[in-house]
C-alpha cells in the first residue's frame, strides 16, 4: 500500500508566530503610528505561517489589570519603573573565557550611570487599550494578516518591578507568602486562585454587585477576564510565572520544601483548573496558554510554576 500526501511542497507549515512585549513599547496618545511601527519590525516573523498568529502584552506584570478592570475610561494603575536592561546595549558577543565574560556582565548590571533614559509605561486608560487592540488588528489586516489575534498575560507575584499593585493592597489575602524560612529566597507572593476573597463594594465589571464575601478568586478573574476581554478586544491570555503552581525559580513553596499532604496540593491544582475552566467556558474564544521553565522531566504545570 502507497500513501500519497496531500500537502502542497510549497504550503506554509501550520505552526504558530507569537511576540511578547511590554505596553511601555507603545505610545498611548497614538495607537495607530504605534500599530504601525509595530507591523514594520516585526511583520516579516508572521509571514510563512499558518497558525495562530499574535501579541501578548505586558499589562503591568501582574493580574491588577484584569482584577481591577472597572470602565473603559479608568486609569489603568501601571508600576513606574519598568523592566527596562540597566546598562548599556550590548553590541555583539562578548569577548575573552569565562571569567572575563562574566567580569563583563558584572560591569554592565554595576553601571546604572551608563543606562540609557529610564521608559515608563506613561498615561494608559483601558480605551487607549482598546484602541491599539483595534489598530494591531487593523494595520495586520492591511498587511494581509487576517485574525490576529491581541492578549495579555498574567504573573502570580504583586509588586511587579517593585511596586505593590492596587488590588494585592486592597486584597492581600489572595496572595499566599512564600517564604518559608529567612535563610531562603522571597519570591513575593503567589496568586492563589483558590483563596476566598474578602466583601468588596467596589467597582468590577464582571460582577456589578461587587465582590461577596467568600468568593474564591478564580470566580473573580473568571468574570472580570470576561468583561476586559470583550471590552478592550483581547482574545488570548498567557498564564506565567507561579500561575501554575505556589512556586517558581525555586525549590520551595509557603510549605516549605514540600507540599504536605495530598489535600493542599489538590486545592491548589483545582484553584487553577477552575479558573482555566471558566475561562474557556465565558469567553470560549481567549487562547489560552501557560508559561513553563520545563525544570521538570515532564514539565508539568502543578510541578513548575
Amino acid at each position: 500500500m502507497s500513501l500519497v500526501s496531500v500537502a502542497r511542497a510549497d504550503a506554509p507549515p501550520a505552526v504558530d508566530r507569537w511576540v511578547e512585549i511590554d505596553l511601555y513599547w507603545f505610545d498611548a496618545q497614538a495607537p495607530e503610528r504605534s500599530a504601525a511601527a509595530y507591523w514594520e519590525r516585526y511583520e516579516p516573523m508572521y509571514r510563512g505561517s499558518r497558525g495562530h498568529r499574535g501579541v501578548i502584552l505586558n499589562v503591568g506584570f501582574t493580574v491588577n489589570h484584569v482584577m481591577a478592570y472597572c470602565e473603559l475610561d479608568q486609569a489603568i494603575a501601571l508600576p513606574k519603573p519598568s523592566g527596562q536592561e540597566l546598562g548599556p546595549r550590548l553590541e555583539g558577543a562578548l569577548a575573552g573565557d569565562s571569567a572575563a565574560r562574566q567580569a563583563a556582565w558584572r560591569r554592565r548590571f554595576s553601571g546604572r550611570h551608563d543606562a540609557g533614559p529610564q521608559i515608563g509605561y506613561g498615561q494608559w486608560s483601558y480605551r487607549a487599550l482598546q484602541a491599539l487592540t483595534a489598530a494591531l488588528r487593523a494595520e495586520g489586516a492591511r498587511r494581509g494578516i487576517e485574525d490576529f489575534r491581541v492578549g495579555s498575560f498574567v504573573v502570580a507575584f504583586r509588586n511587579a518591578y517593585g511596586e505593590v499593585a492596587p488590588f494585592a493592597q486592597a486584597h492581600p489575602e489572595a496572595w499566599t507568602r512564600w517564604r518559608p524560612a529567612a535563610d531562603l529566597l522571597d519570591s513575593s507572593a503567589y496568586f492563589d486562585p483558590s483563596a476566598p476573597l474578602n466583601a468588596d463594594r467596589g467597582c468590577f465589571a464582571g460582577l456589578p454587585g461587587g465582590i461577596a464575601q467568600g468568593t474564591a478568586a478564580h470566580e473573580v478573574f473568571v468574570a472580570q477576564w470576561a468583561a476586559l476581554a470583550r471590552a478592550v478586544g483581547l482574545d488570548a491570555i498567557m498564564f506565567r510565572d507561579g500561575m501554575g503552581f505556589p512556586r517558581a525559580y525555586t525549590r520551595y513553596g509557603p510549605w516549605g520544601l514540600a507540599v504536605p499532604d495530598r489535600a493542599a496540593a489538590e486545592k491548589i491544582t483545582g484553584g487553577m483548573a477552575a479558573l482555566l475552566r471558566g475561562i474557556k467556558q465565558i469567553a470560549p474564544r481567549t487562547l489560552t496558554m501557560m508559561y513553563s521553565t520545563a525544570a521538570t522531566a515532564t514539565s508539568d504545570w502543578r510541578a513548575n510554576g
